[in-house]
């Protein structure tokens, strides 16, 4: 048994798939599907927003997430047929946070929320729900 020292620059064809038609070889170049689920999102934080009505959503970023839906309750933490999707669908919104405007009748009582996290093999693992039963002024 011998052994060879490659450089890089001898590695490189490996990766190049015109090298290897070039060769003779035929090449297929095949899409690898996501294979992942989306990651839990943790520590999540609410505070009021800048206008009557509006919440800042904040958690920390997961991994393999291609976007996240902000679900709000006012009834019991643990129901989750409580919640409602309050998600903002502004291009401006971030993997780690969002402005949400609740319903009125969402506003000046109790809330708590949940993240579903989620990419092209759908919903993740949601959130705890977190916020405490914090209150969001309202008009």
């Amino acid at each position: 048994t011998e052994i060879y020292t490659l450089s890089l620059h001898d590695a490189l064809p490996i990766y190049d798939p015109d090298y290897w038609k070039a060769e003779g070889f035929d090449v297929t170049m095949e899409e690898v599907p996501e294979t992942t689920e989306a990651g839990q999102p943790t520590n999540g934080s609410v505070t009021q927003g800048d206008h009557l009505g509006d919440a800042d959503v904040h958690w920390d970023q997961a991994d393999n997430v291609d976007n996240c839906r902000v679900l709000c309750s006012k009834g019991p933490v643990a129901d989750r047929s409580q919640y409602i999707d309050v998600t903002n669908h502004d291009d401006s919104t971030s993997k780690s946070s969002m402005t949400v405007t609740l319903p009125a009748d969402y506003c000046n009582v109790p809330v708590n929320f949940i993240v579903v996290p989620s990419n092209s093999l759908g919903d993740g693992v949601e959130s705890v729900p977190f916020g405490s039963g914090r209150r969001i002024n309202g008009a």
